[in-house]
Order: structure tokens, then C-alpha cells, then sequence
């Protein structure tokens, strides 16, 4: 690798030191963990997916699922009910304080992202701006040529 490419790993890096530490803190403070946030985001993105498409969808098998939206189930966290077409199907949704903590964890960051863009100025954000839309361009470019087989 060259030195640019390392200086960019590096500070990106960096960035992840920065904002990890305070999600994980906030995260704890309001009794979940990152894999309980994970399954959160992906029941809101998913819409009342059933317990199985969650499972499949986390890569995990449905037992795993099971315990974990139990314990979430007892935080308050996401619901379960049975299917009312099919009574095997058990399907998941977040309560009003699921959404209610995902909500927080983004206002949270942007308020925390926020204050740091800030203080960099308005030509280092305009810098940092370009360069992270071309990084989620080109990081979406190499997926779709990873996903091919490429």
C-alpha cells in the first residue's frame, strides 16, 4: 500500500475512535447493546419482519433470535405477536420506546457531529464533505463489484 492510502485508513480510522466510544457509552446508559440496536434498526428497516426473515437476514439461527428478543422483549424494547394468516409465523415490531431509543441515538450523534463540524470551520467541513460523499460512492461502486464475484 502506499502512504496516501495508509493516511487515509488511518484517519478513518481515527474517525471510528472518535465516534464509537460515545455510541457505545450512550448505548449503555440507556440499557442496550449493539447487537440490540442492530436488530432494532433492522426491524424498523424490515417492517415487522417475522422472527425467521430476522434470523436470516442477521446471519444467526432462530434460536439465537429467540433469546435475544426475549431479553429485548423484557427492556421494552420490540414486541412479538402470532401471524394472524399463519399462526407458525411469529413476527416482531418495535414499541414506541424501541423507536423512541433509536430516535435518540440518531439525534444524539447528529448533535455530537454537529458540534465537532462546527468548530472545523466552513472550508474544512466543504473538504471533509466532498470527500466523504466520493468515499460512499466509491465504497458502493466496490460492493457491487464484490457482490458480482469480481
Amino acid at each position: 500500500m502506499n502512504d496516501t492510502i495508509d493516511r487515509a485508513i488511518n484517519a478513518y480510522l481515527g474517525a471510528l475512535h472518535v465516534i464509537d466510544p460515545l455510541r457505545l457509552r450512550f448505548w449503555d446508559s440507556r440499557g442496550a447493546t449493539t447487537t440490540q440496536l442492530r436488530v432494532m434498526y433492522l426491524i424498523r428497516e424490515m417492517c415487522q419482519p417475522s422472527t425467521g426473515e430476522l434470523a436470516e437476514r442477521l446471519g444467526i439461527r432462530p434460536a439465537t433470535l429467540t433469546g435475544l428478543a426475549d431479553r429485548m422483549e423484557r427492556s421494552g424494547f420490540v414486541r412479538r405477536w402470532t401471524d394472524a394468516a399463519d399462526r407458525r409465523v411469529v413476527r416482531v415490531s418495535l414499541t414506541d420506546e424501541g423507536a423512541a431509543l433509536l430516535d435518540e441515538v440518531a439525534a444524539a450523534g447528529r448533535a455530537y457531529l454537529g458540534a465537532i463540524f462546527e468548530r472545523m470551520g466552513p472550508q474544512a467541513r466543504e473538504e471533509l464533505s466532498g470527500a466523504l460523499e466520493r468515499f460512499v460512492e466509491t465504497a458502493a461502486a466496490v460492493e457491487s463489484v464484490v457482490s458480482e464475484g469480481g
